[in-house]
């Protein structure tokens, strides 16, 4: 399951929203700006949109797939369902 479906599985992100809505919220935001500094990150060119190619994914750098940020959605999960 991609990070946007389990964001909105778990009411982070509404059911109805554009990519554009995506890019104004704060986790795409934060992924954005770390994306370039990723352990995985294989920088392609930087300027003037960052080019990135996920290593561990062997495909273009993307939110909905990052790895990093499915396991902190699974963290969350976790710990969420502990309390």
């Amino acid at each position: 399951m991609s990070n946007i479906l389990k964001l909105i599985r778990i009411g982070f992100l509404p059911p109805h929203f554009t990519e554009r809505d995506l890019e104004k919220t704060i986790y795409y935001k934060i992924w954005n700006s770390f994306r370039v500094y990723c352990y995985f990150a294989e920088i392609e060119e930087l300027k003037p949109n960052p080019r990135i190619r996920c290593k561990k994914l062997s495909s273009p750098c993307n939110f909905g797939e990052c790895p990093l940020i499915k396991n902190a959605i699974e963290e969350y999960e976790r710990d969420y369902s502990k309390s």
